[in-house]
């Protein structure tokens, strides 16, 4: 049994992809971001507001698995 369930929840656009991970049982926000800019030279990532990182690759694959430089 997981004791801190949680729930991923993933917006995928043309060029941005926006994330939350939810306490499923009240729906709280513990972390949020956007990875924005996908297949441009500006790719970046950005957790619950924070300053913008430059993705190293500027793929969809690049920015799921936050490769950031």
């Amino acid at each position: 049994m997981n004791e801190f369930p949680v729930v991923l929840v993933i917006n995928c656009g043309s060029s941005s992809i926006k994330f939350s991970v939810l306490d499923a049982s009240d729906c709280e926000v513990l972390m949020s971001g956007i990875a924005d800019g996908i297949n441009s030279e500006n790719a970046f990532l950005s957790v619950n507001g924070g300053e913008p990182a430059p993705l190293a690759h500027h793929s969809y694959e690049g920015a799921l698995k936050g490769n950031c430089i």
